[in-house]
């Protein structure tokens, strides 16, 4: 692993409705990776 890639993240945090939604974008040398996780209030 001679490569130091660096990697940026970015995370967005908000409410919809009473359910919280994570949006997650993270960009490398390597690629890049979106992801959105939704967490239901039980």
């Amino acid at each position: 692993m001679g490569d130091s890639g660096e990697m940026t993240i970015i995370e967005v945090y908000k409410m919809d409705g009473s359910n919280l939604v994570v949006e997650t974008n993270a960009s490398s040398s390597f690629g890049e990776v979106a992801e959105t996780i939704v967490f239901d209030k039980q």
